[in-house]
């Protein structure tokens, strides 16, 4: 699903987020070690029992299918932020997700152990007054750059930029001009937090409007 399909009237959408690449990385590892030694033990003994042969071979196909089933569960959890809220989708074939409203929100924070700072990844962590109080979004690339985004998002609406009062609308003494979007997106795509292609897409359809 195009995430244009799911945005609300007035509604734009800012960001869009996914997994960083260590969500991977165990399984890619695994397999690689697998096929290393897999290769080394039959050019050392090439003389080898064949059941050593399935044995490695079933090992290598499992670990291939780990690896699999993790890059589709990569690839389909995205986070979405919008100019008024947070959308979070999953799923390979039947989709889940979970909108919060910025207007809700009452905390968002990250944390970035060791490893997960070196690569670049971290938490964020989002709570609401809900049912479920607390959601965890993990690892996500440039965590403090997207809690910035995000609370750059929520001061604009506190500012009247969104009116949420049953329906939600633009304020026009409050709507940046289409090169000052345009500027903001660039900013998003050279900090990694979107790609070159959303940014151009986003970009075509703002001047588009000129």
């Amino acid at each position: 699903m195009n995430s244009q399909d799911i945005m609300n009237e007035g509604e734009e959408l800012v960001a869009e987020i996914r997994l960083h690449w260590v969500f991977i990385i165990k399984p890619f590892a695994l397999s690689l070690a697998l096929i290393a030694l897999s290769i080394a033990i039959f050019v050392l003994f090439p003389k080898a029992p064949i059941y050593v042969a399935i044995v490695l071979g079933g090992l290598v196909v499992l670990s291939v299918m780990w690896l699999l089933v993790k890059a589709a569960k990569w690839h389909s959890k995205v986070l979405l932020v919008t100019s008024s809220r947070l959308i979070y989708q999953e799923g390979v074939l039947s989709k889940k997700g979970q909108d919060f409203r910025l207007s809700r929100l009452n905390d968002i924070s990250f944390s970035q152990p060791f490893f997960l700072r070196i690569v670049g990844a971290g938490t964020l962590v989002i709570e609401t007054g809900g049912e479920q109080s607390q959601r965890r979004f993990s690892p996500i690339s440039r965590p403090r750059e997207v809690l910035s985004l995000i609370n750059e998002q929520i001061e604009a609406q506190s500012q009247g930029g969104m009116v949420a009062s049953g329906h939600e609308g633009i304020h026009p003494n409050n709507v940046k001009t289409i090169p000052e979007q345009i500027e903001q997106l660039n900013e998003l795509c050279v900090k990694g937090i979107i790609t070159r292609e959303e940014f151009e897409s986003k970009k075509a359809q703002l001047l588009q409007r000129m």
